[in-house]
């Protein structure tokens, strides 16, 4: 099955609003919808317990509710919803956020545009990248 949308990119400061995998889920989200809609984290978020060494995955809050302002999030989320039976007060409530976004035009605003050490950061991370394959 072809993914309805590719991940929007995360190109936000450092010091940007960010929500954890828990918080998406509070939301209305699933892994599979982090997975297809999200990608990977933006960021790891250290935690306050000693068995976690990786720490929580984290986005960007301006890229989870461009993304969530998409029809095709829309459709996800209550084919969705229908499975896991979720109540109808959540299913009202993360629909009328969702409407409220695309309402807003969410979805058509640029983003935030990264800050010049966040750019520099990024391309490091690149030039390492590139030689790590050689």
């Amino acid at each position: 099955m072809e993914d309805p949308m590719p991940a929007i990119p995360n190109v936000y400061p450092l010091d940007h609003p960010h929500l954890r995998a828990r918080e998406l889920k509070d939301r209305g989200w699933t892994e599979t919808m982090i997975t297809r809609f999200l990608g990977a984290a933006d960021r790891m978020e250290s935690v306050d317990h000693w068995a976690n060494f990786t720490g929580a995955r984290a986005w960007a809050l301006d890229r989870v509710e461009r993304v969530e302002s998409t029809m095709a999030f829309e459709e996800f989320f209550i084919t969705s919803a229908r499975r896991r039976k979720l109540p109808e007060a959540m299913r009202k409530k993360v629909l009328q956020r969702i409407r409220k976004f695309r309402r807003e035009g969410r979805d058509l605003q640029p983003p935030l545009e990264a800050s010049f050490k966040d750019r520099m950061i990024a391309e490091v991370v690149k030039q390492v990248a590139k030689r790590l394959q050689r």
